[in-house]
């Protein structure tokens, strides 16, 4: 096989497109609102995506009937790339079609915390006749006299204050160093995990395999061993996600640190689309964006925390 660096840099896009996005069919949107199109010309399917990302073609490796063996030819997806996007697709395939439905359309929905306590604020309503009103509360219940607050009240202030980071120069500048500051101090954070993280699946993986020996040689107490490798499984498959997990945000902020221009294009195309937007797709391009915001209603103070690669992956997503 001889690698075509053209179609291979678009196999790496996909690939990380994947790992930024965590869907296929968001995959496919993207490609198409960039103009990419197969080699036939076609719009991208998902079945074509996901044929693409399972095939270990890529990753210089030959494929024959059942069997997986070392290829000829060079791969152009790395390792790491290639087994956190594994571990997404079956993350995705056991949790497809159950997200919890956001009935009453909370923007902030798991982002907002109570600033006194630092508990989650959760939604609730009270009814005045057939009108309701609807409350983020702190969720401490009586451990804490905390925070309330109007669902409209809140939900605008958050976007209004986003938008604000284009318009305003100074604000600009600050959220871009604040952006810098946080990637640089979680890229060694992310990093040591990696490491620790990969260092626990190799000893897990081996602790499983004297533990299938085991099996095989006629153990005493076969039941209480299969249980125990059980177990092992699903730490080990804890581990592979939380490995694609950091293995994700290394890749965004690796990639691309944003500039001010990055930025101002951004929120200028996230004002220009929120108004078309139905619930679902406003809470997604939220949960890119924020890590978490703490209103403390004694001292009537909002503070908003972004996620270090929020500004890239919003990009993406506008």
């Amino acid at each position: 096989l001889v690698v075509v660096e053209d179609e291979a840099e678009i196999v790496r896009q996909i690939f990380n497109l994947y790992l930024n996005l965590g869907s296929i069919g968001e995959v496919a949107r993207e490609l198409q609102q960039r103009g990419m199109t197969t080699k036939r010309g076609r719009q991208w399917q998902s079945s074509g995506l996901q044929k693409i990302l399972k095939n270990v073609t890529y990753l210089g490796q030959a494929r024959y009937k059942d069997e997986v063996h070392p290829g000829l030819h060079k791969p152009i997806i790395g390792e790491d790339v290639f087994d956190a996007v594994q571990t997404q697709l079956k993350t995705n395939g056991r949790r497809s079609g159950s997200h919890t439905r956001n009935k009453w359309g909370a923007l902030l929905r798991g982002l907002l915390f109570c600033g006194q306590c630092g508990a989650t604020m959760g939604h609730t309503y009270s009814a005045k006749g057939t009108k309701r009103y609807h409350y983020y509360v702190c969720k401490a219940g009586t451990q804490c006299q905390g925070s309330r607050v109007s669902t409209g009240e809140i939900e605008k202030f958050v976007v209004d204050k986003i938008k604000a980071v284009g318009q305003d120069p100074t604000i600009l500048a600050e959220t871009l160093r604040a952006v810098e500051k946080e990637n640089l101090r979680r890229l060694p954070e992310l990093q040591t995990e990696r490491r620790r993280v990969i260092d626990e699946i190799i000893q897990l993986t081996e602790e499983r395999g004297n533990f299938i020996d085991a099996i095989a040689k006629g153990g005493t107490d076969s039941a209480a061993i299969t249980a125990k490798v059980a177990e092992l499984d699903d730490q080990i498959e804890r581990l592979y996600r939380r490995k694609s997990e950091v293995l994700s945000e290394l890749v965004v902020i690796e990639s691309n640190t944003p500039d001010e221009e990055m930025i101002r294009e951004t929120l200028r195309e996230f004002e220009a689309i929120w108004d078309q937007l139905v619930v679902r797709e406003r809470c997604r391009l939220l949960s890119l964006l924020i890590s978490r915001i703490d209103f403390n209603s004694k001292k009537g103070e909002v503070s908003i925390t972004y996620r270090p690669c929020g500004i890239k992956l919003l990009a993406d997503e506008c």
